[in-house]
């Protein structure tokens, strides 16, 4: 995966700047000296990271690399060894540059995710991550806007896709499958997809058929069995999003229309109808 070896590089590079600041930059550094082995070297860093999910590595690298960088060029000053007084400073500057209202507590959390793994011996968390520092983290968060859901599918563009899904190619009779499920269902993108069991019941006496289904689980749901598994690889919900709008764009909607929808949408649609009708 790109973005895991991205986000690996980062961490290398900022562990080693200055190895003395962390038990696992001196290991490595020891290791250095003794053998001219780069695999080896990154071998060390991927068996330490090994256990945490490559969004996680990527979020968590670029908190620290974007810290790095400044105190670099504006204290002049190893980042890893920074002073308690410098990282409030660093929280300051990310409320004054408008790097978002959840960048402090990113910050935080990349600290501590750091020395989890890493053991920083000069940065002492308890130290660095004072009262201040967390406090100011927190009323940047409270400055945060309200969470916007995605719209829902109107009735009209649900009725396009159905129409589509039956006169379509097989690739796209499976994509516009899973959509269809994720709206009649009212069911999460990454929930559709541990569906292990599907089976129709009908109803002879209205014609009515109900799709029922058996997942292996929900979306918090993760084991190291899944995490092992390399086959098949699972299409995640940004590329379902971009199916989606691609899929209404060719039933005829403008781009202006779809540009707001995601899989999110498909969950909401059926529940947002039935809200706004008697039944």
């Amino acid at each position: 995966d790109d973005r895991r070896d991205l986000a690996l590089q980062k961490l290398r590079r900022i562990i080693l700047f200055d190895p003395a600041t962390s038990e696992l930059g001196k290991t490595v550094a020891e290791e250095a000296k003794l053998m001219d082995d780069d695999f080896m070297l990154s071998r060390s860093f991927t068996c330490a990271f090994a256990s945490k999910a490559t969004g996680t590595l990527s979020k968590r690298a670029f908190s620290l690399s974007r810290f790095s960088v400044w105190m670099l060029e504006t204290e002049r000053h190893s980042p890893l060894r920074a002073s308690e007084g410098q990282v409030f400073k660093y929280v300051l500057f990310l409320e004054q540059k408008f790097t978002g209202a959840l960048s402090g507590q990113h910050f935080i959390e990349a600290v501590r995710f750091l020395d989890s793994v890493a053991r920083l011996t000069i940065m002492k968390i308890d130290v660095v991550l004072s009262s201040r520092v967390l406090g100011q983290a927190r009323m940047m968060r409270a400055m945060k806007n309200f969470l916007k859901q995605r719209p829902p599918i109107k009735a009209k563009q649900l009725m396009a896709l159905e129409q589509m899904a039956v006169e379509c190619d097989a690739r796209w009779c499976c994509i516009l499958g899973h959509l269809l499920f994720c709206a009649h269902a009212c069911a999460r993108w990454s929930d559709v997809q541990r569906v292990k069991r599907v089976w129709v019941e009908v109803d002879e006496s209205s014609g009515v058929h109900l799709v029922h289904a058996e997942t292996a689980g929900i979306k918090n749901a993760t084991t190291a069995e899944a995490k092992a598994r390399l086959l098949p690889l699972e299409m995640g919900s940004s590329e379902g999003t971009a199916y989606l709008r691609e899929a209404l764009m060719l039933c005829g909607a403008e781009e202006s229309e779809v540009r707001d929808y995601g899989t999110h949408s498909l969950k909401a649609t059926l529940l947002t109808w039935t809200s706004k009708n008697i039944l």
